[in-house]
């Protein structure tokens, strides 16, 4: 069964840890109020736990404290749009390097031009998942609702402006697994794997068994779904079960 972190887990640990936000549709400028506040806070020893909000009020602020003294070097921001949440990254973590994978064509040349002054986002143009290939991207008016799922029936009762969820058409994509895109960049461990893929969250940790299973992600920040949006899209007790059985603790919702 799931495995919930004790009131211990707020004190720095190398377990592996999950958190977990939810999402009906990426409300990115009421997480920039979240966010920014991490704009303010740096990755230092000299920045005091007594400094950081609550556990489970902020995620990053969760991974700092969770974290204590050793260092947060490796994220990977799967699902990036234009480069939100790895611009809130950097200034979180200003010394780590940042991955940031985005497959759709016109959000990516957005996420590269933020990558242009952040020299440790990195940004790639694909999209990852449980197999190396060819995949189809199913494009909304709103690119932050995009996904490799198509559109559930329902997904217009679950939004703000169901204008934002008007399918505008598709686009061909590459997608690689994970543990593909480590071996082949001879990247051996991530600090923080952050993944908001609209219900394709699964395939992309399926994709990463290797680094799950043998402990060497010690984060997972992923968004999931308890209302159909997509078809198919992974349900949250299936993204739970799965990291349980890898040995991660599930710290924040």
């Amino acid at each position: 069964g799931a495995i919930i972190a004790p009131t211990s887990t707020m004190m720095p640990t190398d377990d592996p840890v999950i958190l977990i936000r939810t999402g009906i549709e990426r409300n990115r400028a009421n997480m920039g109020n979240t966010r920014s506040d991490a704009d303010n806070q740096t990755q230092s020893s000299s920045d005091s736990e007594s400094s950081l909000p609550p556990l489970g009020q902020d995620p990053f602020s969760d991974i700092v404290r969770l974290s204590g003294t050793r260092a947060v070097r490796t994220i990977f921001d799967v699902g990036a749009n234009v480069g939100q949440t790895a611009s809130a990254l950097s200034a979180m973590f200003p010394e780590s390097t940042i991955y940031s994978f985005e497959p759709f064509a016109e959000a990516f040349a957005k996420l590269r031009s933020v990558a242009q002054g952040r020299p440790n986002i990195l940004p790639f143009e694909f999209a990852l998942g449980d197999q190396d290939g060819g995949g189809v991207l199913f494009l909304n008016q709103n690119s932050t609702t995009n996904s490799l799922l198509q559109n559930s029936d329902s997904l217009v009762r679950f939004v703000r402006k169901p204008t934002s969820v008007t399918p505008i058409g598709k686009s061909a994509i590459n997608i690689f697994r994970l543990d593909t895109f480590c071996d082949q960049n001879e990247i051996s461990s991530i600090d923080v794997l952050k993944i908001d893929t609209q219900g394709f969250e699964l395939k992309v940790l399926k994709g990463a068994g290797q680094l799950l299973e043998s402990k060497r992600i010690r984060f997972v920040y992923l968004e999931v779904l308890f209302v159909p949006l997509y078809e198919q899209q992974a349900e949250f007790h299936e993204v739970h079960r799965a990291l349980a059985m890898c040995g991660y603790r599930f710290v924040n919702l």
